[in-house]
């Protein structure tokens, strides 16, 4: 096993978030558990303890990750909330949780692919 030089956040929507995405059109009739469910992780500089969410991510971060998961989740722009550009707005709309060692436990080197 190897430590990366890396931290991540894990983000999990809120209900303010499901509240506002069951009531799209067409949206997916799922229960506010199975929309917790699917998280993703975000990998930052490396951290060396747990800090809020609130000081290690910029706005500029915040908002990229606010519109990367509207884009997984495949809902149209035109729907997407107008207020995304600050961390303040990320933290309403989703839980983070700061995880500050991220343990690799494959021998495979890591690949990373721009998106």
């Amino acid at each position: 096993m190897f430590e990366v030089d890396r931290s991540i956040v894990v983000v999990r929507p809120t209900q303010a978030f499901y509240d506002w995405y069951t009531s799209l059109p067409d949206s997916p009739k799922e229960t506010y558990a199975a929309v917790r469910e699917y998280t993703h992780s975000y990998m930052l500089p490396k951290l060396e303890a747990k800090e809020p969410a609130s000081t290690v991510i910029p706005d500029g971060l915040a908002h990229s990750i606010f519109e990367w998961e509207l884009m997984l989740r495949e809902i149209d722009h035109q729907y997407w909330p107008p207020n995304r550009t600050k961390v303040d707005d990320l933290l309403e709309w989703f839980e983070i949780q700061v995880v500050p060692l991220v343990v690799d436990t494959s021998e495979d080197e890591l690949n990373r692919h721009r998106l």
